[in-house]
């Protein structure tokens, strides 16, 4: 058994997004396509990404080309200029918790909020301690 030196980022340069697509073309070529030359094997990766409804249905390439048409319907959706209706509990909640609410409640699926006395910032939504 041969070993493909194709990499995640080998696979993004040709144009691929940088989704669950890498992985999935990474795992197919490694497993059918061990032995064979990487300009060739890149070769079928890029026909794959040009056309993938071509290979929708075919056996070995069906998995890439499933997961490339899938990441084409993601739909970019942009803020709402309103927030919803929200209250904030307490007088000690830093800037950054706040702004953070601030900016989850223009998302379009954002219907009302609040932070509690113990919330704090976290990585994109502020973070609050849930004691039962």
């Amino acid at each position: 058994m041969g070993n493909l030196k194709l990499k995640g980022k080998d696979i993004l340069k040709l144009g691929y997004p940088n989704n669950q697509s890498v992985n999935v073309a990474l795992e197919v070529m490694k497993r059918n396509f061990a032995t064979k030359n990487i300009h060739y094997v890149k070769s079928l990766l890029k026909e794959i990404l040009i056309n993938p409804e071509q290979f929708e249905k075919d056996l070995t390439f069906g998995q890439i080309a499933e997961t490339l048409l899938s990441s084409k319907k993601t739909e970019k959706r942009m803020l709402n200029s309103q927030r919803a209706d929200f209250q904030i509990f307490g007088n000690n909640i830093s800037e950054e918790a706040k702004n953070q609410l601030y900016t989850a409640l223009k998302l379009p699926v954002s219907v009302q909020g609040a932070l509690m006395p113990d919330a704090h910032s976290g990585y994109g939504l502020p973070i609050e301690e849930c004691w039962l």
